[in-house]
């Protein structure tokens, strides 16, 4: 009980390596073990093999999508993601990477507008960044959870709605433990994620 879905598929390693039909077989796998809710990793390096992905993952029976961030230009991923929006028929979480990472708030404030955007699990390091996204979400300017996304970061995430990241593969206790206390120092408020 100390996780309440599940991300296969995604950047543990194994998510870039899969051949598609062994992608789908892990989704419905997954799926088909729980009863909790279940996001579809999706990592590929063009948008054609993405949007092939997404277009599968719309007949699984998971309840969303999370996507990476592509290219090293934020108006591109920005278009990236609303592309993305027009062919999945889920829920999607974006993946701000460490490689492609986005650093404006106006931009992430413009994706928060994106129809099915959820929620952005930040692994781009920056905290500053990170920060200004969570202040965001006090003053009621943004909407999307952020979830951490770094093992190394999760001691000054309070704040945050959650943890993504490959630690709650192993040490799922841990985990909710951490997000527990860094975020009962925060005015007493814990985030059910």
């Amino acid at each position: 009980n100390n996780v309440d879905g599940f991300i296969p598929c995604l950047s543990s390693g194994e998510g870039e390596k899969l051949s598609d039909r062994d992608w789908q077989k892990i989704i419905e796998t997954v799926c088909n073990a729980t009863t909790k809710p279940v996001l579809v990793g999706i990592l590929r390096n063009t948008e054609r093999d993405i949007f092939a992905l997404i277009k599968k993952a719309n007949w699984l029976p998971c309840e969303g999508i999370v996507i990476p961030t592509l290219y090293d230009s934020e108006e591109r991923n920005l278009k990236f993601i609303e592309r993305a929006c027009n062919v999945s028929k889920k829920s999607i979480i974006v993946y701000n990477t460490e490689k492609h990472p986005f650093g404006s708030v106006e931009v992430i404030k413009r994706i928060d507008m994106v129809p099915n955007v959820v929620a952005i699990k930040d692994s781009s390091m920056d905290m500053i960044f990170f920060k200004k996204l969570l202040a965001l979400k006090r003053q009621g300017k943004l909407h999307m959870s952020i979830f951490q996304g770094m093992e190394h970061l999760l001691l000054s995430s309070d704040g945050c709605d959650g943890y993504i990241l490959s630690l709650l593969n192993t040490e799922p206790k841990l985990c909710a433990t951490i997000f527990k206390k860094t975020n009962a120092q925060n005015n007493g408020k814990i985030h059910k994620v």
